[in-house]
């Protein structure tokens, strides 16, 4: 265990020690924050490439019956699109957009949805996959959130340098900073996370940078937001949509 070392301290109107939450990083939490949202995204395109069509994807969903009638309806109809949402797994939405020129159907009700288990192991299995990525950079956000309210620039620097590639542009933890620091109160739990999560960021950097969110097929998965445990922290995931 690091040896436990002194340096500047913040104190309260008191005097006393305080290393209550305040923001280390500024400004460039924002940064920190689009960062992890860029190699997110970076690694759900390098790493789950969905190569299946909006008609397969419905045919995995809806009858064939349902979706013959909507084809044929749509010939008749003035919609010239639409957008809709299903839930196709727990917190997650599949958002289908509707292109009456290049996809001839109206959007059927969600009512009418019965997933073909079998056949939609593509999709599934992709939105577990998807889910793993999604909370992986969920517990990198908490602990750049985490160590700006509790740690000092040198405590940063020496626990968790993946902090470095995250706010490139933070001259308070970019800069030479002493080697003397305060040991932030109540990290000992997060060693674990710490170690993780510096794996997650350092092999999405590695990855191929295409962080294009364009998509041509109309599909798209959002993962609603939701709390979940990891090495014994609760961790808050915000909403995140990926594209197919």
């Amino acid at each position: 265990m690091a040896r436990r070392r002194r340096g500047r301290v913040w104190r309260n109107m008191s005097g006393i020690e305080d290393l209550g939450p305040r923001s280390t990083l500024g400004n460039s939490l924002v940064q920190g924050q689009t960062k992890i949202l860029s190699l997110n995204t970076r690694t759900v395109q390098a790493t789950l490439p969905f190569n299946h069509s909006l008609d397969m994807v419905m045919g995995w969903l809806f009858p064939a019956k349902t979706l013959d009638i909507l084809r044929q309806a749509a010939a008749v109809s003035y919609e010239s699109s639409s957008r809709m949402n299903y839930s196709v797994a727990k917190d997650v939405d599949l958002f289908v957009y509707f292109d009456k020129q290049t996809k001839p159907m109206l959007a059927p009700a969600s009512a009418a949805m019965s997933i073909d288990p079998v056949a939609a192991l593509p999709l599934l299995d992709t939105i577990a996959q998807m889910r793993k990525v999604f909370e992986s950079f969920a517990a990198v956000d908490h602990v750049m959130r985490w160590l700006d309210n509790n740690a000092t620039p040198g405590a940063i620097r020496y626990y968790w340098p993946t902090m470095l590639s995250l706010v490139p542009d933070c001259a308070a933890v970019n800069i030479e900073t002493p080697t003397r620091f305060i040991e932030p109160k109540g990290l000992a739990p997060l060693l674990p996370l710490l170690r993780e999560t510096a794996t997650t960021v350092a092999s999405a950097l590695l990855l191929p940078a295409n962080d294009e969110q364009g998509t041509t097929k109309g599909l798209s998965l959002q993962f609603s937001q939701q709390t979940f445990m990891m090495h014994g922290i609760e961790i808050v995931a915000e909403p995140k949509t990926y594209n197919l």
